[in-house]
């Protein structure tokens, strides 16, 4: 049986490959990922299979992490499916494989890609840094302007924006209000320096944090701009909108494009 924390090579038919060669996408983009399969017309299938025909290609573990899964397992967690290949080779959750060993289970769920090993591990390390590089992404305020779509941008002519305060913590707070309704809102622009620091010096090529507490950006926006370190998680459960967003868009709301048009103005007359 396998032994934590040691090599695997006795196990291993193919090449070795080291954790940090692994190609890994998160649980929270998971869903991601069989969004990305479905749109590249990739066979893949959810099954349930006796633990022994899985075939691990990863030398090293974490026994922490194992350990930690374990305890997930016990406690009834739901863990998303190991990936694998059309011919059993583990693609990705090595560790999560070996939790299961370490229970002694004789099951585990899998995703199976339709390639076999070499092929399956070519098109998720491809996948992987496709949603990965989104991820990592930051976003300046200039380019969530930009990527706004132009319906959103039409509708923010109704919008006014009132700046309220500069906080402490480098937020640029405002008030909106729509003049068709006069329904109002509250969102918040925070320049940041690419170190992740307060900008004192904002300017509209500047990272930033953004927010607004109005539905659309809740149900839409507030997810994916977390994930490329646009915002924050506040009101919604921060999954991924597969109904709303499936894509991940990272955009700006309408009240927030009415906050960045008077930011804007603000910083080129030197206002800030």
């Amino acid at each position: 049986m396998y032994k934590i924390g040691v090599r695997i090579a006795d196990l291993i038919i193919l090449d070795e490959i080291k954790r940090v060669d692994m190609p890994q996408i998160s649980s929270a983009d998971f869903n991601n990922l069989i969004l990305i399969m479905n749109e590249i017309g990739v066979s893949f299938q959810f099954v349930s299979l006796d633990i022994d025909r899985i075939i691990p290609i990863q030398e090293d573990a974490n026994k922490q992490k194992v350990e930690n899964i374990s305890n997930e397992i016990q406690k009834g967690k739901k863990l998303n499916p190991i990936i694998i290949s059309s011919d059993f080779y583990i693609i990705d959750g090595h560790h999560r494989y070996l939790a299961h060993i370490n229970l002694k289970k004789e099951k585990i769920d899998c995703f199976q890609i339709g390639y076999p090993k070499l092929s399956a591990f070519y098109l998720y390390s491809k996948i992987s840094k496709k949603i990965n590089k989104s991820v990592n992404e930051e976003k300046t305020i200039e380019q969530l302007y930009n990527q706004t779509p132009k319906k959103i941008k039409n509708r923010s002519t109704d919008v006014l924006a009132k700046l309220n305060t500069i906080t402490k913590q480098g937020r640029f707070l405002y008030t909106t209000t729509t003049i068709s309704n006069g329904n109002s809102h509250t969102c918040y622009i925070r320049p940041m320096t690419k170190k992740g620091s307060l900008n004192l010096n904002p300017k509209k090529t500047d990272y930033v944090i953004v927010w607004c507490d109005c539905n659309h950006f809740l149900f839409n926006l507030e997810t994916s701009l977390h994930k490329t370190n646009a915002s924050r998680i506040v009101n919604s459960n921060g999954k991924n909108p597969i109904i709303m967003n499936p894509k991940m868009k990272k955009f700006l709301c309408k009240h927030l494009l009415s906050a960045y048009d008077d930011y804007i103005n603000k910083i080129e007359r030197g206002k800030i």
